[in-house]
Order: structure tokens, then sequence, then C-alpha cells
């Protein structure tokens, strides 16, 4: 998958079209990053047709732009610092 260069609008992408059950799990691979604003998570089903669903209620990111923190249910944390 590839976006445009100098899009800057949020969107999802969303890797399966039925919901993570039980132990299910997935994994992607990030080969290039152009964008600083990139989030990597998880959400639920009724938020699937939301443009923005980082900031909605029953989901969890970690936002991978340069380290600053991460999504719980809608709320960012920035104490969380992470290194690459």
């Amino acid at each position: 998958m590839s976006v445009l260069a100098g899009f800057d609008q949020f969107f999802p992408i969303l890797l399966a079209s039925t919901p993570i059950r039980d132990q299910e799990c997935f994994e992607v691979e990030i080969a290039l990053a152009g964008n600083n604003r990139l989030f990597l998570g998880v959400t639920a089903f009724e938020n699937r047709l939301k443009t923005v669903t980082f900031q909605q209620r029953n989901s969890a990111y970690l936002y991978l732009g340069g380290g600053d923190g991460y999504y719980v249910d809608g709320k960012i944390n920035r104490g969380f610092k992470y290194a690459a």
C-alpha cells in the first residue's frame, strides 16, 4: 500500500474484514514510513466506518511519531517513550 506524496489527512487502513477473535493476532511490517503521523493499533468493529479511529472509545493505538505516546479509549498518554 502507498499514499500519494503530500496527502495530509488521516485515514484508517483496516487489515481484516472480520473482527479479531479470542487469541487471533496479526503482524504488520512497515518498510518505509515517510509520514510522521503513523498510528498502529486496534479498534472495535463499531469504529470501522469512522475516518478517525484513534480518538474513539474501544481503540488502542501506538503513535509512531517520534516515540511520542499512545492512545487508549480515545485518550492520549504522552508519558510513554520507546526507541526503535
